[in-house]
């Protein structure tokens, strides 16, 4: 089949019969029709590209698809179907097409076996108005988000009926104890949360924020204005399933008709559309208050008479994708992002053709302009001379009004749902990345961390490599949580004093070690002022009492192995801080006015405790050797850095510092972004990826000067330790 290039005609055949293949272009479809197998549509990334799940699950021994994955790598969760789709000796399109339509039927079969049973256990669960965590572990995420989101709808509307206040209260009591028994599920394994666990978290967390602005509006509201504001949230009604007594019979029975609802989901007096069914991968986004009402916003689209157009404006860094790709999650259908609707009025036609041929789906565009929005006026106009059931999926346009030519190219669209979205309530993101890490008071610990970072921003010195922004944040609490779980809290300390100490060093070893002497002074004061409890941190790194509080920190092992530098105690502070940073990021930033002495100071460091020093002086290098490149013959040439990370993934597990040194422009810093971010893959120009291995980690070594040069979204990606500018400090081994 590979040797059989598919034609115009056949592309076009492929096209009709899924429709969602509108949105690949000639070049990946023709692949996509030559694929020999299931894997192969894996390593291609096909099915990001044209459904909700990450990759399909294949029997290795019959070459059939048994199931699907929400995401890549051990993270990911399976859904194995019930009846296997078998691939062999068929054309690619035919089990494409098998798994795209199997998936919904796949879920809405599970989701009523996992409903019915639920519904059928008696005892504590009833009681604690919940599904316990031992209950919810069988079934696949995407099922465990859906029980939850009904569940929680009968429990408001039950409570709202009642007419008491003190159930929703007492909503809100279950609630949060459920968040706390996870949480301390977590503490109590002393190891990092499932990937569902942490969505469940997130979700629960959400449900408290609704809930608790419900409480808040029935003490001043009428019972009438009170149910209409629960009626703007997002609700999910389960309608009568039937009696089928397993999945078995769910599958195969009538009820499970595509067409068919069974689960709808309702916002406002008069939108409901049913769930989609669709598998999602989409990592759940913590919700605010601002989140939930961008979605009414959204869906008010879909009330009878309007076009289904919705309009997310506001600057950058406020989720306004985010928030959309979260709510066709929660609506459990496809998110198609369209990127700079461009002027090529050639591709308007096929656009249009595709959105059209593809409902129930959302479409996001992005970067629009004047030809941009005209294809937009040509979406909605459609949708008007059509039936309500035929008209296109949910389309999002998303743009900034302090541009200009974005503001005038949205003046030019119908009328339509407008939301404005703005700054994130950080601190309520915080609670749910504690909890998730293991906090049981991450209410009190995020206003903590709260006051830390934004005394920072205010008080210490502009340096181009602070950063105080959410990534930056997401690090810390990683952090915290790990020290936390360690064995380095004392077990006779009170839960709270020994979570406020986990935050507490780790705003010492992933904060401090940035800092010049200058603002170091500062944060050792706002940390003791803040943590009064807690042995002061020194203010300059020529205190050795500093040394002794970083290696505490340390595993024994390379506690011991720090005993044997000698030298000035400046050096040995800062050499100290970046090997504790080594074991918090993959990608660091070595920062120092003297390069020299800084590679002399890693080298030592590196044989000190056991880990190989990868060199690359990449000033005399161009960014094709640096990354890779084609050559005149054709024929792709791997780059060094990726030859150096393939060495690290070879050495048997040993710990690899890839140290580039030189002048790093944004050109050559932009390929880097993929590497330094949670993916750790280097993305090449030939389609290849290379991965760096958890052993592995990336270290620059750059100037003041040079960082200045650097955009924030580089500087948000590395842990930075900056050295004292020392030419004579040398650190040797004894």
């Amino acid at each position: 089949m590979d040797s059989l290039k598919p034609t115009q005609q056949q592309m076009t055949i492929a096209r009709k019969r899924l429709p969602i293949f509108e949105f690949l272009s000639d070049a990946d479809l023709k692949q996509v029709l030559c694929f020999s197998s299931p894997s192969e549509a894996n390593s291609f990334g096909l099915f990001p590209k044209i459904a909700t799940f990450s990759t399909v699950v294949v029997d290795p021994e019959t070459e059939s698809i048994i199931g699907v994955k929400n995401c890549a790598g051990k993270a990911g969760e399976e859904m194995i179907f019930l009846k296997p789709i078998n691939t062999k000796g068929r054309h690619p399109l035919d089990w494409i097409c098998d798994v795209i339509a199997t998936v919904p039927v796949e879920m809405r079969a599970q989701f009523l076996a996992a409903w019915e049973g639920m519904q059928n256990l008696k005892g504590e669960r009833n009681k604690s108005r919940g599904y316990n965590s031992q209950e919810l572990s069988e079934f696949p995420e995407p099922i465990v988000l859906l029980l939850l989101r009904v569940k929680f709808t009968q429990d408001v509307d039950a409570a709202l009926r009642s007419g008491k206040l003190q159930s929703l209260q007492s909503l809100d009591k279950c609630l949060m104890q459920r968040i706390f028994q996870i949480s301390m599920t977590v503490r109590d394994q002393a190891k990092k949360i499932s990937r569902k666990g942490s969505s469940i978290i997130t979700l629960l967390f959400g449900q408290v924020r609704q809930l608790r602005k419900l409480i808040k509006y029935a003490k001043i509201s009428t019972y009438v204005a009170t149910w209409e504001f629960w009626r703007s949230q997002l609700r999910y009604y389960v309608k009568d399933s039937g009696n089928a007594a397993n999945i078995e019979e769910k599958y195969n029975s009538k009820e499970n008709s595509i067409t068919k609802t069974i689960l709808s989901v309702r916002c406002g007096e008069s939108v409901e559309i049913p769930y989609g069914f669709q598998y999602g991968s989409h990592r759940m986004l913590v919700q605010t208050d601002l989140t939930h009402e961008a979605y009414a916003t959204a869906m008010s689209a879909f009330e009878a008479g309007k076009n289904r157009l919705v309009v997310v404006n506001g600057p950058v860094g406020t989720g306004k994708i985010e928030v959309l790709k979260d709510l066709a999650n929660a609506l459990g259908i496809n998110c198609y992002l369209y990127k700079h609707c461009s002027s090529r009025k050639s591709d308007h036609s096929a656009l249009i053709s595709a959105v059209s041929r593809n409902p129930n789906m959302m479409f996001l565009f992005e970067g629009l302009d004047k030809e941009g929005a005209e294809v937009i006026q040509a979406i909605t106009s459609a949708n008007d001379e059509k039936d309500i059931a035929t008209r296109t999926g949910l389309i999002c346009v998303v743009g900034n009004l302090d541009k200009k030519e974005v503001k005038e190219s949205l003046g030019s669209l119908p009328a339509c749902a407008t939301q404005m979205m703005t700054t994130p309530d950080l601190v309520r993101i915080y609670e749910v990345m504690l909890a998730i890490e293991g906090f049981t008071t991450p209410e009190t610990v995020a206003v903590e961390l709260n006051n830390f970072l934004v005394k920072a921003r205010e008080t210490f010195s502009e340096k181009s490599w602070y950063d105080y922004g959410l990534r930056t944040a997401k690090v810390l609490i990683k952090t915290a949580g790990a020290f936390l779980r360690s064995s380095r809290s004392i077990k006779d300390e009170a839960e709270a004093k020994k979570e406020r100490k986990g935050l507490h060093d780790a705003l010492c070893a992933s904060i401090l070690p940035s800092l010049v002497p200058a603002d170091l002074t500062l944060a050792s004061g706002q940390l003791h002022a803040q943590f009064p409890t807690f042995p002061p941190f020194p203010s300059n790194k020529n205190d050795t009492r500093g040394v002794e509080e970083l290696m505490s920190m340390l595993s024994k092992s390379d506690a011991k192995k720090m005993t044997k530098l000698k030298g000035d105690v400046g050096t040995k502070f800062s050499m100290i801080q970046f090997s504790v940073m080594s074991k918090i990021r993959h990608g660091l930033l070595a920062l120092s006015d003297s390069p020299k002495y800084l590679l002399h100071a890693l080298s030592t460091l590196a044989s000190l405790v056991g880990v190989n020093f990868s060199l690359i002086n990449h000033d005399n290098l161009t960014t094709a050797e640096l990354y890779g490149a084609m050559t005149e013959d054709g024929e792709w040439q791997r780059g060094v850095l990726a030859e150096r990370m393939m060495s690290a993934a070879n050495k048997d597990g040993a710990p690899t510092w890839i140290v580039l040194e030189g002048k790093m422009d944004q050109v050559k810093l932009q390929p880097l972004y993929s590497i330094l971010d949670d993916n750790r893959k280097l993305f090449q120009e030939n389609g290849s990826v290379v991965s760096l291995p958890k052993n592995a980690n990336v270290v620059l070594i750059s100037t003041p000067d040079e960082v200045a040069k650097w955009k924030p979204a580089a500087i948000s990606r590395v842990g930075v330790v900056h050295f004292i500018d020392n030419e004579s400090g040398r650190c040797s081994v004894m």
